[in-house]
């Protein structure tokens, strides 16, 4: 090896000893290059050079690509065998990384060092195909073992004692390597084996008895306004809006009729009122409320306080409710949240226009 470039022996020398995962042959040769003062960044080169030529020699075997090669084309052959294309491909990306840290590494030798015994662990990696084709052989082997156990089984089991202990002293060697595989093919089908067939009526009966149980914390009888609110319910969930259905079951009160929906939250629950009255959520609303009965469908949302409704009202509550009123159906009015939709605004105030009821 002269000005830096290392010659075919040293190349051969530690091609051989990753082929043959030898660490301490690869070891020594570094030695060498070290007391011989030569460059580490060099012989680094070096070596992804001749990686290149083993890999181009696996796939090509082009002598004009190989012009620049330090080996003779039969050595370049035999190296190669000793690799598979993947091999070379991880040796020269792992090699290109390793030759990359050379330049600030504190200790030189012993990044090359680790580089070169890492592109021997390499070698232990399997790919992905392979072990792939092993699984596709083990679940065929499983499923195989499984169909034979299940048509086995019946005409095992009718047998006699004495044609299974003739077998049992016939074939004990072979039966006894075969347990381990068929234990898991006999445990699969056991199941299957041992249920009796059901008839058709006992399926009518199960599904009847399936439909008609419901649990004692669940049980109870559904008027059709609620069943309404149950199916809308169903309805947001499958358009994941789960924190719709969250909001409807916090609300005192729901019900679906005369095309309007009526939701009514506790004054505690206000704040679930505030986020039903969003534009985008009275449109996920109303356009559920229409899958479910087929028709355009009117959201309105209160607010009241139970206890408050038995106390005589005073000038002040009156003004307060009406003006809630007001807002309400102005929030609920498709032409006000189209027009809020389109320009993006928001109600300020609601004031009840002279001479309208």
């Amino acid at each position: 090896m002269a000005l830096g470039v290392a010659g075919a022996d040293i190349l051969s020398r530690i091609i051989d000893g990753i082929a043959a995962a030898k660490p301490a042959e690869a070891l020594a040769v570094i030695d060498e290059i070290v007391m011989r003062g030569h460059d580490l960044r060099n012989f680094c080169r070096d070596l992804l050079a001749h990686l290149r030529d083993l890999l181009v020699t696996k796939v090509s075997g082009s002598e004009e690509l190989l012009e620049s090669a330090v080996c003779d084309p039969q050595e370049l052959k035999r190296q190669a065998a000793l690799f598979s294309e993947s091999d070379l491909v991880r040796f020269f990306h792992s090699l290109a990384e390793t030759e990359t840290k050379l330049r600030t590494a504190a200790h030189p030798r012993y990044q090359l060092e680790i580089g070169v015994v890492k592109l021997m662990e390499m070698r232990h990696v399997e790919s992905i195909r392979d072990i792939l084709e092993r699984l596709s052989t083990l679940e065929a082997g499983l499923t195989g073992e499984n169909i034979s156990s299940q048509t086995k089984a019946p005409a095992g089991s009718g047998g006699g004692p004495a044609s299974s202990s003739g077998r049992r002293s016939s074939s004990e060697t072979s039966s006894g390597s075969r347990a381990a595989g068929s234990s898991f093919a006999g445990t699969a089908a056991q199941p299957a084996l041992e249920k009796p067939p059901e008839t058709k009526q006992d399926i009518v009966a199960a599904e009847t008895s399936l439909n008609t149980e419901v649990p004692a914390d669940n049980q109870r009888t559904l008027s059709p306004a609620s069943s309404d609110i149950e199916q809308l319910k169903t309805i947001l969930e499958r358009k994941r809006k789960m924190f719709l259905v969250t909001v409807l079951e916090a609300a005192r009160q729901t019900a679906l009729q005369d095309n309007e929906l009526y939701i009514e939250f506790a004054p505690d629950a206000r704040h679930f009122r505030d986020t039903l009255t969003k534009t985008e959520n009275i449109k996920i609303l109303r356009d559920a409320c229409q899958e479910l009965i087929g028709k355009e469908t009117g959201v309105r949302i209160v607010v009241k306080d139970s206890e408050a409704e038995t106390a005589p009202s005073t000038k002040e509550d009156d003004g307060r409710m009406e003006k809630q009123r007001l807002r309400e159906a102005a929030e609920n009015s498709p032409i006000v949240q189209q027009m809020l939709k389109t320009f993006r605004g928001e109600i300020v105030d609601v004031r009840r226009i002279d001479g309208e009821r």
